[in-house]
């Protein structure tokens, strides 16, 4: 009774998780998941009296109050409906084929996921190169979750080959013959994400165990042989007969098969139309560190001296536009979006945010040495930079070795 019940709590629980997928990546869910939303911050507002919950567009973050909301109310819905089905439908409901069932659609909801992540590690999209701004910063100034994704992204064979292990998982999931195999590599992989994600403190806590959940909720009864199997060295079957002997059944179960497949083509095809845009013409040369060597100022007073320049960085944003992070003397960070005229040697620059211009420079390059000058915050200056590209970089520049007599750690 007690297998029964769990079973069933886990069937409705990892439901609910799961919708509308995957009808939300053809931007049909919309109305479930505002309906969901909006019942969330009802649940949290009414009855765990949270006054300021709300919903956090676009915030890039799993772990919102409304998630753990939400997870909470997910919690309760299963085990009340679960408890309400098991006493009132004994022998009317079949547990097995309700699991076998929502099994076979968490099976392709993991196998989506894993796969996603997996091109999306192994096209280097979710850690890209190494960009200059994070290059300039210092390792006491990096959260933890941006250390990390400095260390996957400073190592491209790595992140590879774990995108192709998540990936390789996710196909082997979608073929019932090699479902055991892709649940127990879907849980090594998965196991190690989610301790990155609790040690580095990454925002996708919540997803990451529940896509380890349902690896473990996908292989259901084989749990237990694997475990007779590994621990007590007993001899276990792990023939499965048909999972559907209904045709219908069997064509619908196809059905649902092709339908992920469409949706996992549709949401790669907007991963790349998504992905990171080549540099404008004329700009690539400019990027790099530019460390101050001489900033001339008319007018210098205490406050000018605090807007003094001290570093500028030029990079590239994700849309290939020019951006620049000056830092001056008080340790102030400015971002701005440089607009580069090179005809007539000048910078226009754009306030990120505001998307307001700010001042134009006048600059020259010879080599390594960078000249601006122009009006920057009331104050007009001239200043002498040198640059840093990522052959002066210790993480950039120092390469693989097999033989090493002394290690370098610095």
């Amino acid at each position: 009774m007690l297998r029964k019940f769990f079973l069933l709590f886990c069937s409705i629980y990892f439901l609910i998780y799961m919708l509308p997928f995957p009808l939300d990546q053809f931007h049909l869910g919309t109305w479930y998941i505002n309906a969901y939303d909006s019942l969330a911050l009802a649940f949290g507002r009414s009855l765990l009296k949270i006054e300021n919950l709300k919903k956090i567009e676009e915030s890039g973050s799993g772990d919102t109050t409304l998630n753990y909301v939400a997870m909470l109310m997910n919690f309760g819905f299963a085990f009340i409906s679960s408890l309400f089905i098991s006493l009132s439908f004994k022998k009317r409901i079949s547990h097995q084929k309700l699991f076998s069932m929502i099994s076979l659609y968490a099976r392709y909801y993991l196998a989506f996921f894993l796969i996603v992540y997996g091109v999306y590690k192994i096209t280097v999209s979710q850690f890209p190169a190494l960009r200059y701004t994070r290059l300039a910063e210092s390792y006491g100034d990096s959260t933890p979750m941006g250390l990390f994704w400095t260390l996957m992204s400073a190592s491209k064979p790595y992140t590879i080959i774990s995108g192709s292990l998540e990936a390789l998982a996710g196909a082997l999931l979608f073929f019932r013959r090699t479902t055991i195999a892709g649940c127990l590599l879907s849980i090594i992989v998965m196991t190690q994400i989610v301790l990155i994600n609790l040690c580095y403190d990454v925002c996708v806590k919540l997803f990451s165990m529940h896509l380890l959940a349902i690896s473990l909720f996908v292989l259901g009864e084989d749990n237990v042989n694997l475990f007779k199997l590994f621990f007590l060295r007993k001899q276990v079957s792990f023939s499965h007969g048909p999972l559907f002997k209904n045709k219908k059944w069997l064509y619908l179960a196809v059905s649902i098969q092709a339908v992920m497949l469409l949706a996992l083509f549709i949401y790669m095809f907007q991963l790349e139309s998504g992905s990171i845009k080549p540099p404008l013409p004329g700009q690539d040369k400019f990027y790099g560190i530019y460390k101050s060597k001489r900033f001339d100022a008319k007018n210098s007073t205490a406050l000018a001296d605090s807007n003094t320049i001290e570093q500028i960085v030029f990079d590239r944003r994700r849309d290939g536009k020019m951006l620049a992070e000056i830092k001056t003397a008080d340790d102030s960070l400015h971002y701005f979006l440089v607009n580069l005229d090179t005809s007539n040697k000048k910078m226009q620059f754009m306030e990120w945010k505001s998307e307001e211009w700010k001042f134009t420079g006048e600059y020259k390059q010879v080599d390594r040495l960078f000249s601006l000058s122009g009006n920057w915050s009331g104050l007009q200056f001239q200043g002498l930079f040198s640059k840093r590209d990522k052959r002066d970089l210790l993480l950039t520049s120092t390469g693989f070795h097999w033989i090493q007599e002394e290690p370098n750690n610095q």
